[in-house]
């Protein structure tokens, strides 16, 4: 591992939960000794990459970031970035193709990227439309990772039926959860729309937490196995990258690259 690496993986250990690091956490953390950390943490403080605190002696993030931030959402805005991984994912499988946010309870659409035409049928994905998190690839891909106590939110409320594939009990819903959350992605078949399949996966926030999901949405008919594999790996490249311009941490972005190469 190289020494910027190295310097740089000290900077993935700060979060909201976590603003300020002393040495020894540091070193802790990173499983190394504080010797090599406190000469990266200077190498870091030097150039302004984070800032140590006089009193307290830890340290935060320094004000250099905040001049990158502003220099990269400046000329590669990152919702910029994020649409076209979106609209790339859409070419890529010839399927639409829809981001949603999670808020205030809801799975919202963010974006809805229709194929380049290439004749045959579309699933057609309302811009506007709530997804039941229940019966959705994108739902149960949200929940097979968010927060616990936002899970029990959800499975709280009437599991409404949509098609006679709907999972509308608690341990239906939890054992799809559960599936996907060992997969890495939700595949959800006609539970929604008849004879519509969709295929999520999560896409992560800056604090490592899940903040939505990346989804193919398929006409039944036109899937095999062969080509189900192929949006899988597609799908999990999106949500890669989606994570990746949000700011995820290295852990999570490492998640990723293990389940795309065992897709």
């Amino acid at each position: 591992m190289s020494t910027i690496i190295k310097a740089l993986d000290i900077l993935d250990l700060f979060s909201p939960a976590q603003p300020a690091l002393g040495l020894s956490e540091a070193a802790r953390l990173l499983g190394r000794d504080k010797a090599s950390v406190l000469r990266h943490l200077s190498a870091l403080e030097e150039k302004g990459m984070v800032e140590q605190d006089s009193k307290t002696k830890q340290y935060h993030l320094g004000p250099a970031l905040s001049r990158l931030a502003m220099v990269r959402e400046q000329t590669a805005p990152a919702n910029h970035s994020i649409v076209n991984v979106v609209r790339q994912l859409a070419k890529d499988s010839g399927e639409t193709t829809h981001l949603s946010r999670y808020s205030n309870g809801r799975l919202v659409q963010g974006k809805v990227i229709d194929a380049p035409s290439r004749g045959g049928i579309r699933v057609q994905i309302d811009p506007a439309e709530e997804l039941p998190l229940h019966a959705t690839a994108s739902g149960i891909a949200f929940l097979s990772s968010c927060r616990t106590a936002t899970r029990e939110q959800a499975l709280a409320r009437p599991l409404t039926c949509y098609t006679p594939s709907t999972p509308t009990s608690r341990e239906a819903v939890l054992q799809q959860v559960e599936t996907a959350r060992i997969q890495g992605y939700a595949i959800g078949d006609g539970a929604y729309e008849s004879g519509a399949v969709g295929i999520a996966a999560t896409v992560f926030n800056a604090t490592g937490e899940a903040c939505g999901a990346i989804s193919v949405a398929s006409p039944a008919a036109s899937l095999n196995d062969t080509r189900k594999r192929e949006i899988i790996a597609l799908v999990l490249e999106a949500a890669r990258q989606i994570s990746w311009h949000q700011g995820a941490p290295q852990h999570v972005i490492s998640q990723f690259d293990t389940r795309i190469a065992a897709a």
